[in-house]
């Protein structure tokens, strides 16, 4: 199976041009650098030496290292929209959110997955061009969601107004974004009992009118 996705992984470096190539290069090592040395430790030279490309070089690619930040957002939510239209045309869109949300807060509580994102988020109150990034990473998350959340009401027959999806989005986001925090205060608990319980939860909050149906929809999971 290795063998088999390497060749895959080359395959698909074979279709892609060199400015894209070391245009990711550059964005690997700032992932690793911001995560490791935080956006204001991180300077264009550490860029440079872990990425194995001239100073020069990087600001071809990249203006600023919010404009890298910005690449680095960009490429993220792309995975996210991706990962929404698989929802969108399941069977069951609601267990696809649900199943999502939950996966999506288990890799949010390890610590080192956690780090880059709460670098950005705590910078940007203190960086115009950062904070424009983060905001408008969350509109267009949000639309694609909303989206998903209109799907879910359709197909459910339930009748929840936009106010009501929008209120559900905020909830479900803070929960989720919440376990950013939790990986910093060290809170540690089993993943398979936290994901048990935590699609319990996102179902009440998808689906407050169907509260009754819980334990059977749970079970059946």
């Amino acid at each position: 199976m290795r063998f088999m996705e390497s060749r895959t992984v080359v395959r698909e470096e074979g279709k892609r041009s060199s400015f894209e190539l070391r245009r990711d290069q550059i964005l690997c090592a700032a992932r690793a650098c911001f995560s490791e040395n935080g956006f204001h430790g991180t300077s264009i030279a550490d860029l440079s030496q872990l990425s194995g490309m001239s100073s020069g070089h990087i600001y071809h690619y990249f203006q600023s290292k919010e404009a890298i930040v910005e690449a680095i957002a960009e490429s993220t939510l792309m995975e996210i929209l991706e990962v929404h239209g698989e929802i969108i045309n399941r069977p069951d869109v609601l267990d696809g959110l649900i199943s999502h949300a939950v996966e999506t807060s288990i890799q949010f509580s390890r610590l080192e997955n956690s780090r880059l994102r709460l670098e950005i988020l705590s910078e940007a109150p203190r960086n115009v061009r950062l904070a424009r990034i983060v905001q408008d990473f969350d509109r267009r998350a949000r639309e694609s969601t909303f989206s998903i959340l209109k799907s879910i009401n359709r197909s459910t027959g339930t009748c929840a107004s936009d106010a009501e999806l929008e209120a559900r989005f905020e909830i479900l986001g803070a929960l989720v974004s919440g376990f950013l925090v939790r990986s910093v205060k060290g809170g540690r608990i089993e993943e398979d009992v936290l994901r048990q319980s935590l699609r319990r939860v996102f179902f009440l909050i998808l689906m407050p009118d169907f509260k009754a149906h819980i334990d059977c929809w749970t079970d059946n999971q």
